[in-house]
């Protein structure tokens, strides 16, 4: 529509790419790989321009110094003689910054849930049994791993995620981490850090 070409206008977009017919069918919703990685840095600027986004954004750089104590999990879950706890899922969400398919951003954070609970079945694995982790229970861990991971606009992406996500994606693999992430923002809006 006219109002959404004139938005990425003002943001710098050029005028072939708004004119082309590729442009068009994105904002259909047929948005492909080929025109994502053209349009995705000028989306994410409007979804930035959001002051939720910006709010929540500045909240995690805010909560990036934090030890994992800080966030209150349940102690079995500190992993305590781990020098760099949950690095593997850490790791694996910072890969949300080089990915502009909203399809892949949703699978990297499932795949970071799962790399949470991994870090915890690694460290356990020695005793009869591993302790089971309860949803309440991942959120902080799932705080830690945000903050951790330097994503400058987090935020913007589970938007992005939401709105472009594949509904065959969606169905294959679940709100449930998307859900995590945004609650998990949410609550770090409760976080004094001052």
């Amino acid at each position: 529509n006219q109002a959404t070409t004139n938005q990425f206008s003002k943001l710098g977009m050029p005028q072939s790419v708004l004119s082309s017919e590729v442009f068009k069918n994105a904002l259909r919703g047929t948005l492909t790989r080929a025109t994502l990685q053209a349009v995705y840095p000028y989306l994410m600027k409007l979804y930035d321009l959001q002051a939720t986004n910006a709010s929540k954004s500045k909240k995690l750089r805010e909560l990036r110094d934090w030890a994992l104590e800080e966030f209150q999990p349940d102690p079995k879950y500190l992993l305590e003689n781990e020098a760099y706890p949950y690095a593997k899922a850490i790791q694996t969400l910072a890969q949300l910054k080089n990915t502009p398919n909203a399809d892949d951003q949703l699978k990297l954070m499932a795949m970071t849930g799962t790399a949470i609970l991994d870090c915890i079945n690694e460290y356990w694995k020695n005793e009869k049994k591993i302790p089971m982790i309860p949803d309440e229970q991942m959120l902080p861990l799932f705080l830690y791993v945000m903050s951790k991971a330097g994503i400058p606009n987090l935020a913007s992406l589970c938007n992005h995620v939401d709105d472009f996500v594949d509904k065959q994606t969606m169905q294959l693999v679940g709100r449930y981490p998307l859900t995590m992430i945004n609650t998990a923002l949410d609550w770090a809006l409760d976080f004094p850090t001052e």
